[in-house]
């Protein structure tokens, strides 16, 4: 089996542009931001479209990363039509919106991740400057966490049982380490030197996040962050052309991680020695928003308004691994 595109579904949802992604091992989820907004349910085994949902008029989907699950439910952050962020409670079982949770102090940026804690039962979503602490079993705000104005511009998020990390989108970055226990900033690294980060994951003890300098500089580079010492290992620099690592995965033995490119590569990297080995081109130049891993294919939904999922092949057989933006969702 090659890394190679394999084939395209076309989702015959009209001018979607598919900013969220997420799996639940037996199927995929895709959002489409848009009034209103509009998720694909896609079957992994046969690679057809089982089901669409259309969630209140009044609402747009708001980040590229705006989408987590507990294995129940899914958690979808979108803008209400008082520009506030609303959490929609979806019911994997029925695939129907069971709850909505207003959040009218609160209103989400472009990028404004979220992730699931298993260990605490608790969902995390993001604004430009906060971390907001939901409560999975009540379904309310716990607690919000301002995380000042050098940490601004949230724009992803990673986590393990004793920390949340996350990297800001601006030019002075950092990758910050924020306590689960305490709900306060740990530490920080200063990774101004690559620009902002827009994208993270975690496999094998270290971290990866994925930088945008602009079209016209320099390739993005790929940070490689060791988890117990909590500082930087190595940063690769990708190739001029290759910019905005918005999305990625890695493989379960963590031997390959799959990167996308907003402008249309999937960027192959062997871990062991951290070394770009392929590149993939997708039919569009916008494919670079999300990327899902089940079994052997690779999963990229396009927001150029055409409503395609595209599937690639890669050349390593791996065992299954739900996998969302970089990052495994581990349920319970």
């Amino acid at each position: 089996m090659s890394f190679s595109v394999d084939s395209y579904l076309d989702t015959g949802i009209a001018n979607a542009n598919f900013y969220g992604a997420i799996s639940d091992g037996t199927y995929l989820y895709y959002v489409s931001v848009g009034w209103p907004v509009k998720i694909a349910k896609i079957s992994i085994a046969g690679f057809t479209k089982v089901g669409e949902l259309e969630l209140n008029s009044g609402s747009i989907y708001y980040g590229t990363e705006a989408i987590t699950t507990d294995g129940t439910y899914l958690y979808i952050g979108t803008i209400n039509s008082s520009s506030k962020l609303s959490i929609v409670k979806i019911a994997i079982s029925s695939f129907s919106a069971v709850s909505t949770l207003v959040l009218n102090s609160y209103v989400p940026e472009t990028y404004s991740p979220a992730i699931y804690d298993p260990v605490n039962s608790k969902i995390y979503f993001t604004t430009y400057q906060k971390i907001l602490k939901i409560d999975i079993a009540t379904f309310t705000l716990d607690s919000a966490l301002d995380v000042g104005s050098a940490n601004r511009a949230i724009a992803c998020l990673e986590i393990d049982s004793d920390y949340l990390y996350f990297g800001n989108n601006i030019g002075d970055s950092r990758v910050v380490r924020v306590s689960l226990t305490t709900f306060t900033i740990s530490d920080y690294i200063d990774t101004s030197a690559y620009k902002g980060i827009v994208s993270a994951t975690q496999c094998g003890g270290k971290l990866y996040f994925g930088t945008h300098p602009a079209v016209g500089e320099t390739g993005a580079f790929i940070l490689k962050i060791d988890i117990a010492s909590f500082s930087l290992d190595t940063a690769l620099h990708l190739p001029s052309g290759e910019y905005w690592i918005d999305a990625g995965v890695i493989d379960s033995s963590c031997t390959y991680g799959y990167f996308t490119s907003s402008v249309g590569y999937v960027i192959k990297v062997r871990l062991s020695d951290f070394t770009r080995v392929d590149r993939i081109s997708l039919a569009a130049n916008d494919y670079g928003l999300n990327i899902i891993m089940e079994s052997d294919y690779l999963y990229l939904g396009s927001n150029d308004d055409s409503g395609k999922i595209a599937k690639c092949s890669t050349s390593l057989p791996i065992s299954s691994i739900l996998m969302y933006k970089f990052r495994p969702v581990v349920l319970k």
